[in-house]
């Protein structure tokens, strides 16, 4: 795995991949409770912040000449003080892993499979994600390829389809214009997914050297299109369901239940319903990848493949036992998770400030 190697098209099939992930099925709900027609504003801000955040991890990445985000955190900060942030780094990734399959488990207990015990949900994808990551960034990168790409057809499919139910005169805003809901739906959307672009600091250094230009166009064009895909979305949802939006628990599944063509196809939400564990799957395996080179840095692991397995072990327990119900869940991703992903945000940004008034070091580790 170390000596994994993508070009900058994978890197952004993975960004896109990872940023679409769980989030397209969970994040516009809330979003749009908390902005309501005007929550497209809020996937533009939040979408800025989140390609700024991109730029500062692509400006680290080339500043240190392709080395690893535990290398120059080292060098920036010190042993020292970068060895707490480095764990509490680790220890957000753990629980990013749990949140994706506690969304996904919730969503089928309380849509398509009532009955069924979280473990035999959360079980599979954590240990389809865990051996796909044992294969590496590289064959991931291929694989996603193709899942991606039916990941976006069946939104696409999704939000077509449902031409005939939109009425554009239900996003006319019934209040005034305000700026606080629009900030409070941008800090939603910030939090699950913009705010986790910091993942792909660890992911980077598996790019080739004489594509690090490239790779930027690539990462920052991927980010652009997820924007673009949330905006469609939240546009499509305001359309359908006007103020009732933010009250759909799950707008994409939603939207795939009004599907009705001449009589003889209906109800199609099972495709949601793959979009989902697709996504949970990627995202899930994407944020094991950086786990993984995280702990293999920083503990200066030879063998570090075998710490995968017993890693998704413990995270299925962690998933099993972190929350009482789908409404407490709801409440930590909305609310506090984006405090969470903040305190691994703010020292990349304070490498990256340091890292500027510093000469750029040879490559190496």
């Amino acid at each position: 795995m170390p000596n994994d190697r993508i070009g900058p098209t994978q890197a952004a099939v993975l960004l896109l991949a990872f940023t679409l992930g769980s989030s397209v099925m969970f994040i516009p709900s809330p979003a749009l409770a908390a902005a309501g027609t005007l929550t497209w504003l809020s996937v533009l801000v939040s979408g800025s912040v989140g390609l700024g955040l991109l730029g500062c991890v692509l400006y680290l990445h080339r500043r240190h000449r392709g080395r690893s985000l535990v290398a120059y955190y080292r060098e920036v900060f010190g042993r020292w003080l970068a060895a707490p942030l480095l764990l509490w780094l680790m220890l957000v990734l753990v629980l990013m892993i749990a949140n994706i399959v506690v969304g996904m488990g919730n969503f089928f207990t309380s849509t398509m499979m009532v009955d069924t015990p979280l473990f035999y949900l959360h079980a599979p994808v954590l240990l389809a994600a865990a051996c796909t990551a044992r294969a590496g960034i590289e064959v991931a990168a291929r694989l996603f390829m193709l899942f991606l790409n039916v990941i976006v057809l069946m939104i696409i499919v999704i939000l077509a389809v449902n031409l005939p139910n939109y009425q554009p005169q239900l996003l006319l805003p019934q209040y005034a214009p305000s700026t606080l809901p629009v900030l409070h739906g941008a800090y939603v959307l910030y939090g699950f997914p913009y705010s986790e672009v910091f993942v792909f600091g660890l992911l980077l250094e598996h790019v080739r050297l004489r594509q690090r230009v490239a790779v930027g166009r690539a990462l920052v064009g991927a980010l652009l299109s997820n924007i673009v895909l949330f905006a469609g979305i939240v546009l499509c949802a305001g359309m359908t369901f006007g103020p009732l939006s933010g009250q759909r628990s799950y707008v994409l599944y939603e939207l795939a239940r009004m599907i009705e063509l001449t009589g003889t196809v209906e109800r199609i939400e099972s495709i949601a319903g793959i979009v989902l564990i697709a996504g949970s799957y990627i995202k899930a395996t994407i944020a094991f990848i950086a786990l993984h080179r995280c702990m293999a840095r920083f503990f200066q692991l030879k063998q570090s493949r075998a710490l995968i397995l017993p890693l998704s072990l413990a995270i299925l327990f962690i998933s099993l036992t972190m929350f009482k119900s789908g409404t407490k869940a709801q409440e930590y991703w909305t609310s506090l998770w984006p405090m969470i992903t903040s305190t691994c945000v703010l020292p990349l940004l304070a490498a990256a400030v340091l890292s500027a008034f510093r000469r750029p070091p040879a490559r190496s580790g």
